[in-house]
């Protein structure tokens, strides 16, 4: 007998060979159509996965990450910038990557094709198993009762000169040393702990890895402020950043960590766990990022009003945020920051966040819900400021 033919060297004639594409066509295929199927039933979503599988594949996912937490110099808080979980399994994963693509690309154009659709279609399940099915999950409007919408006429007013008093009490109270000596990791973990004991709808009793990733100079010239990885269960936030997005970005990251994948979502709750349940100055970093985005949506509204509530603030905390925008300016390049919006645009259109990168702002809409829930009128934080015109004349 003649020796066998092997095909997979010698090349297959077309007809054998193109069944194999298609299969390996069918494996991210089945990936998108799994996640069309969960974002059509959410109530499944949420009870089966968000609430009941993903918990123990979180803590489990987070074994070798706090694992090395605990082993580093530093220890388990966000003091220095070290290599993370994360990290190692993307260079690890790229590498693994490069190697079966050259491999396949020897044996020609079909075999390249087919590696790279598996690949792809493995890295959409794992996405989707270990995390990526949350944002499926019932809103977490519906979670907490609220009635979610566009704020009323006038309440985007309302609301800066809220959270402006609030900020201007959280610093008279903490003194110009408000950040001193803070580690904003470990009240972040704190915070959500505490927020997770009263309110067990909001996610699962972990003990969050807060890690200062070496890729920080990269991220923070993408002019990102941290990042979640799913495949680590890891919260990266940029080492070296100002204190109030030290605080906030570890209360974002975590929210993702507890399975609130919306960035608007992520967003509320980081302001919401940030002034209920945290440190003082953690409830400034939660203040400012509130009053932050709801600057940002009162000018796009009305530009009047957003001035006169720009000159209602307290000199203390325009000097924070001026602070703020010369730390980003310094840091963030901006052909790689373009670049970087343009692909986490295309990254949460692709999980049906339509709004993309403008659903970061969308917070705005839930703290509106939530002031509505607790009664907040048209008028409530007029009185500070009044009092604050008042010494000034």
């Amino acid at each position: 007998m003649g020796e066998p033919v092997d095909v997979e060297r010698e090349g297959a004639p077309e007809e054998r060979r193109r069944p194999r594409l298609v299969r390996a066509l069918g494996c991210p295929l089945t990936a998108v159509l799994a996640s069309v199927l969960a974002h059509s039933a959410p109530g499944a979503v949420e009870s089966l996965y968000s609430q009941g599988l993903y918990p123990h594949i979180a803590r489990l996912v987070a074994v070798p990450s706090g694992w090395l937490a605990g082993v580093a110099p530093d220890g388990p808080a966000l003091l220095a910038t070290r290599v993370s979980v994360g990290e190692l399994l993307l260079a690890a994963t790229v590498a693994g990557a490069i190697l079966l693509l050259v491999r396949a690309l020897r044996r020609g154009l079909v075999p390249l094709l087919s590696t790279a659709l598996l690949l792809l279609g493995a890295a959409a399940w794992a996405f989707l198993g270990l995390w990526g099915l949350n944002y499926a999950r019932e809103p977490v409007s519906a979670r907490l009762g609220l009635d979610p919408g566009p704020p009323a006429e006038g309440q985007l007013f309302s609301m800066a000169l809220r959270f402006g008093n609030e900020l201007e009490r959280g610093l008279d109270a903490l003194g110009p040393d408000w950040a001193d000596g803070v580690d904003f990791a470990d009240e972040a973990r704190r915070a959500w702990a505490s927020a997770v004991q009263e309110e067990p709808s909001l996610g699962h009793a972990t003990e969050p890895t807060v890690v200062a990733p070496l890729a920080s100079p990269l991220l923070a010239a993408a002019g990102i402020t941290g990042i979640f990885g799913p495949f680590s269960q890891e919260a990266h936030v940029v080492g070296g950043l100002v204190p109030l997005d030290r605080g906030f970005g570890a209360c974002h990251e975590i929210a993702h960590l507890q399975g609130w994948a919306r960035e608007d979502e992520a967003n509320f709750l980081a302001y919401r766990v940030a002034v209920r349940h945290g440190s003082e100055a953690l409830g400034v970093c939660g203040h400012a990022g509130a009053l932050r985005h709801t600057l940002r949506a009162l000018r796009k509204e009305n530009r009047v009003l957003w001035s006169v509530a720009v000159d209602a603030l307290d000199e203390r905390i325009l000097a924070l945020f001026e602070g703020r925008r010369v730390h980003w300016e310094a840091r963030r390049n901006e052909r790689v920051s373009e670049a970087a919006s343009r692909v986490n645009d295309a990254y949460l259109r692709t999980n049906a966040q339509a709004d993309g990168i403008a659903s970061y702002g969308r917070m705005v809409d839930l703290l509106a819900a939530e002031q509505r829930a607790q009664g907040a009128s048209a008028t409530v934080g007029t009185d500070g400021w009044n009092e604050r015109e008042e010494r000034n004349r």
